[in-house]
């Protein structure tokens, strides 16, 4: 996304370089301060280092080890979850929650569903075409409830408005955008 690279090493430490546009890297700095070689952020050891824990699109998303939900860089369409449509160029905490397991971005990048202990689903972002899964169109700038159910175990975004779930009975689920048929509900 952007040209910019976030990773976390094994011991929980969080690093980045690349393009700084909008607060990508998460170093405080206004662009474009980008960075040709990895740099720290901070000096917390506690990013979660699963690929289930870090996602990038427009915001950049990671959950700690604690469960605690952070994002930071630009909040098109919402994505950061923080409640508006502000660019942080460092890591704010998404909520209170210290149940988030899973996140994931995709699509234009504006679109995020995260997965708690739960097994609820919860999706903000950009949702002009249904993609979020909440039975209405407009963009949500903070994490909304999918439904009630808590056997979700994934979720993934197309670029063009499709968004397919996976269930712990290994049912799959789409919804959003169904152009040329995408949903696969033979429609």
């Amino acid at each position: 996304f952007n040209y910019t690279w976030v990773t976390t090493k094994t011991d929980g430490t969080l690093w980045v370089w690349g393009n700084n546009d909008t607060g990508y890297l998460g170093l405080n700095e206004s662009a474009p301060a980008n960075k040709s070689s990895p740099t720290q952020v901070g000096t917390d050891t506690t990013w979660g280092t699963a690929n289930t824990s870090l996602c990038a699109g427009y915001s950049v998303h990671n959950i700690k080890t604690d469960g605690t939900l952070w994002a930071w860089a630009d909040s098109a369409g919402g994505s950061t979850g923080l409640g508006n449509y502000t660019v942080y160029s460092s890591p704010m905490q998404v909520g209170t929650d210290t149940t988030w397991s899973k996140i994931r971005t995709g699509g234009s990048g504006q679109n995020v569903g995260g997965i708690k202990t739960d097994g609820t689903l919860w999706s903000w972002g950009y949702g002009s075409q249904g993609e979020l899964g909440l039975n209405s169109t407009p963009s949500k700038t903070t994490p909304q409830p999918v439904g009630t159910d808590t056997t979700w175990s994934d979720i993934a975004f197309s670029y063009e408005g499709l968004a397919i779930g996976l269930k712990t009975n290994g049912t799959l689920w789409t919804w959003g955008n169904n152009n040329n048929g995408r949903l696969g509900l033979n429609q």
